[in-house]
């Protein structure tokens, strides 16, 4: 049996994004402003990094799960989705909480205090990913696929609904929910996360209809010029959105139409190995590369442009030498091969 050809946006579009989830990171070790000249290169990192996963994750979804979700394929799915994201995110979890709290009774941490002072601090640290903060990200993710498969089926093959449904519930949380919740002072909450995650997934799912229906293109065209207009004349609650969303698109239909380009190519690369980097790169890799950069004086665009390169590069070799033992498998979220059969084919290879 052949496998389906890959295709070249999901990839693309992660591999851009964990380019820019690194570069967040790096803003913060290398001591960067977001301010000033450096606003424009931190609006276009931290704008749809994060974003673009659940974004490309719903397209994924979406095309995988075109037929019936009978109760079985939601079992095997939800079964998968733990293994690849639960089991990793409870790993690393620990392991740099520990690191952390050893960095804080050592008197080298940096940064707000993380020290749990009862089993219960622990579990708010774990949760809210005090100790590395692209962890959140994992138990989010699992729990937009486990609604997935509770809404999805409503608005398959209905894009304009799936449109109206993200931009709906991404609305409602960004601009009356979220604001009336207190501030997480460290970490993040993977609930309000998974929120806005399930809007971006939304639109992915919208998008992979189109797709089925070839008008994709000049839809998506079409939307961004029409998200960048209202950005631009719209108050600033709503022009934040339609901004991110037009440069989402944006992004999307890049990888779409260039994704097999030598331009694009090595960001597929990446995006078939976003799992190592996102769980290797932080916080220790960025950290050391950060303060080797800043002890040695380089000019902090040249800095920024090295410490994300150079990050990313021993994330990779490091989750290439753990995948040699089925420990290390187990750690970054090998699937089991029992489980891919239990699913329909995908259109391309999850990372996450």
């Amino acid at each position: 049996m052949t496998q389906p050809r890959r295709h070249p946006a999901p990839d693309a579009l992660r591999g851009i994004a964990i380019v820019f989830v690194v570069a967040i990171h790096a803003f913060a070790y290398l001591d960067l402003p977001i301010v000033g000249p450096w606003a424009p290169v931190w609006f276009m990192v931290d704008a749809v990094a994060v974003p673009a996963f659940f974004f490309a994750d719903g397209w994924l979804f979406a095309t995988r799960h075109q037929g019936a979700l009978p109760w079985a394929v939601r079992k095997a799915g939800l079964i998968q989705a733990g293994r690849r994201l639960l089991i990793p995110w409870a790993i690393f979890s620990l392991f740099y909480l520990a690191e952390r709290v050893t960095a804080e009774w050592s008197g080298i941490a940096r940064g707000a205090s993380v020290l749990p002072q009862g089993a219960a601090d622990i579990v708010s640290a774990l949760w809210l990913g005090k100790a590395a903060a692209q962890l959140y990200f994992l138990p989010a993710l699992f729990l937009v696929r486990a609604v997935s498969f509770v809404i999805f089926p409503r608005m398959r093959g209905r894009p304009v609904l799936a449109c109206l449904f993200g931009a709906g519930l991404l609305g409602l949380w960004r601009l009356e929910l979220q604001p009336l919740l207190p501030p997480v002072p460290v970490g993040v909450d993977p609930v309000g996360a998974a929120i806005a995650g399930l809007a971006f997934s939304a639109f992915g799912w919208a998008i992979s209809a189109m797709n089925q229906a070839r008008r994709s293109p000049h839809v998506i065209l079409g939307s961004v010029l029409a998200l960048a207009i209202v950005g631009a004349v719209a108050p600033p609650q709503w022009a934040g959105l339609s901004v991110q969303l037009s440069y989402l698109l944006a992004l999307w239909l890049t990888a779409a139409l260039f994704g097999h380009t030598p331009p694009l190519r090595l960001f597929s690369v990446l995006g078939r190995n976003t799992m190592g980097i996102y769980l290797l790169h932080g916080p220790i890799i960025v950290k050391l590369v950060s303060d080797l950069l800043l002890k040695s004086a380089v000019p902090l665009p040249v800095a920024l442009v090295i410490d994300v390169a150079v990050s990313i590069e021993l994330a990779v070799l490091a989750a290439t030498q753990l995948r040699r033992f089925p420990v290390g498998r187990l750690m970054l979220g090998e699937p089991e091969k029992a489980l891919r059969r239990d699913l329909p084919a995908a259109a391309s290879s999850e990372s996450f």
